[in-house]
């Protein structure tokens, strides 16, 4: 696999629910995307290195623990030719879970993954503003990847406001 130029590489997003328990099948599906693959709900704890170590087969696993609690956390499978750099130190927010990074290549790009679990929306937006107003701001492009669940979104869509 040779390295893609800036216009030309696929991304996949995968929700796991627990990518512990399918670390064999991980790497195979990268590699369907080939070159980046965006990973929600993987349940990886602080003290597991053994699914990390297994996904890192011609990728590197970028992510970020949750602490405690079971189920969350997010990170990503990158092509293993470019070099990834972790963006802005772990916060947590109440509405979402995030991971970001740093490609660079021939090319330059930030990714956030995020994931809003179930529940209402909130201040999701707020609070994604103050994350991405974290990032640095030197005109590279910035691909985010969100996961939010459909009946959260059409909830949303069908609570328009009447204007009588």
């Amino acid at each position: 696999m040779t390295s893609p130029t800036c216009s030309s590489f696929s991304v996949g997003l995968w929700n796991c629910q627990s990518v512990v328990q399918k670390s064999d099948f991980c790497p195979t599906l990268a590699m369907a995307f080939s070159y980046l693959l965006a990973l929600t709900e993987t349940w990886i704890r602080p003290e597991n290195t053994a699914t990390p170590a297994a996904l890192m087969n011609n990728y590197v696993f970028s992510h970020t623990s949750r602490l405690s609690g079971r189920g969350g956390r997010t990170g990503f499978l990158v092509f293993n030719d470019w070099k990834l750099t972790q963006l802005l130190p772990a916060h947590s927010y109440d509405l979402f879970e995030y991971h970001a990074i740093m490609i660079t290549s021939s090319f330059k790009l930030y990714l956030v993954v995020m994931c809003h679990p179930p529940g209402q929306l909130g201040s999701f937006v707020c609070e994604m503003d103050i994350l991405l107003s974290a990032l640095p701001m030197d005109n590279c492009p910035l691909l985010i990847i969100l996961l939010v669940p459909t009946s959260l979104i059409q909830s949303q869509m069908c609570s328009q406001p009447s204007y009588s």
